[in-house]
């Protein structure tokens, strides 16, 4: 499926060459599309949450297996630089 099998049927403002210059839609159809847009940033928008929380669950996880530094290792390594 294509985008342009889920757009209704258009109609086109040609020039004097014919050539089309602005695209026609029925007015009930324009806020149907807009909806359908807007579920989809919704969609994505929660995509993007869940991908970011599952990002910051396995470096938590990661983090969890790393030992930690003594208070004098730290301060070393930041000294190092």
């Amino acid at each position: 499926m294509t985008i342009a099998d889920l757009l209704p049927p258009l109609e086109y403002l040609v020039d004097e060459a014919g050539h089309k210059k602005a695209v026609q839609i029925d007015f009930d159809a324009w806020q149907q599309m807009l909806a359908r847009l807007n579920a989809l940033v919704d969609e994505i928008e929660r995509l993007t949450e869940e991908m970011e929380e599952e990002a910051l669950n396995r470096a938590m996880d990661e983090a969890m297996d790393s030992p930690l530094l003594t208070q004098e290792q730290a301060m070393a390594n930041l000294n190092q630089d």
